[in-house]
């Protein structure tokens, strides 16, 4: 054997060494790709789920948008209502207070007659008492 022979040896026995670690790192590096695969597989899976809840979120936006569209027009079809039914009760309130008003002037009116002719009936029955009583007193007399 030569030196050149042994050279040989120690060369191949260091490139088999080297390329033993090369294996092991690149077996480790297999390994850890994989792990990287499954995790990027995982979050892809995530981010098309986020996604899609995007989209349901974009979509039940817009439902509350023409929701609330319909809802306005809602109230101020009601506050319309509400402004006709005021005018309307306005204009009733005000014939009602004076018809009230009226029908009040007239049976002050017709109460006033009557306690007048009340007034009346019993002045003149006092008279006719006191007559009768000045009658009768003169009478005993």
């Amino acid at each position: 054997m030569n030196n050149e022979d042994v050279n040989i040896g120690e060369r191949l026995t260091n490139i088999e060494a080297t390329l033993n670690t090369v294996s092991q790192q690149l077996s480790t590096v297999v390994t850890q790709v994989g792990t990287l695969t499954d995790i990027v597989g995982e979050q892809e899976k995530r981010l098309v789920k986020l996604e899609s809840d995007i989209q349901e979120v974009k979509s039940n936006v817009g439902y509350i948008r023409e929701d609330m569209r319909t809802i306005h027009a809602r109230i101020d079809n009601l506050d319309s209502r509400v402004d006709n039914i005021n005018q309307s009760l306005s204009g009733r309130i005000e014939h009602l207070e004076q018809s009230i008003d009226a029908r009040i002037d007239n049976l002050a009116g017709s109460i006033n007659r009557r306690l007048d002719r009340f007034y009346i009936v019993l002045i003149s029955a006092l008279i006719g008492w006191g007559t009768l009583l000045i009658a009768i007193l003169k009478l005993w007399r």
